[in-house]
């Protein structure tokens, strides 16, 4: 199942060059400013689901998502509400850049609240796949145990 994973995902990063042919590629940034850069948006994403806005996390996800943005967005709700997050800490594994795609595997767990009011960690290993759209890096796609459902 996780070479399944990581060969769909190894597939999303090959597909960005042929979808640019005929742009210029931007030059590849040095190794640590793709795990800067990685570190960067995971912590903003995956903070915005302790103070969880529908409107705000909305304007995270690519029109594009992979495979029901829809989906998506009103499961990480649905997840909010049921387990109110309280805080999320993750470790990069890897980072993969390719064209306008940023690709992440990470380890995660998230304190949460359950609607009983009972603590509970949920913890899991995630693929987030971000693509850049007019200078902005939205959510593309996740595989694997979502740290925004979960």
């Amino acid at each position: 199942m996780k070479k399944a994973i990581l060969i769909c995902f190894l597939l999303v990063l090959a597909a960005g060059p042929v979808f640019s042919a005929g742009r210029l590629e931007q030059p590849q940034a040095p190794v640590a400013d793709e795990r800067a850069l990685a570190s960067q948006l995971l912590e903003k994403d995956l903070q915005a689901l302790v103070m969880f806005s529908r409107m705000d996390f909305d304007l995270r996800i690519d029109k594009g998502f992979i495979p029901d943005r829809a989906a998506f967005l009103n499961d990480t709700e649905n997840a909010c509400i049921s387990e109110r997050p309280q805080g999320i800490d993750f470790t990069l594994n890897e980072v993969l850049v390719s064209g306008d795609k940023l690709a992440v595997s990470l380890h995660w767990m998230k304190k949460v609240v359950d609607a009983s009011g009972q603590p509970l960690l949920r913890e899991g290993d995630a693929h987030i796949v971000y693509v850049q759209r007019d200078g902005v890096w939205l959510i593309y796609q996740v595989s694997g145990d979502s740290p925004f459902i979960l």
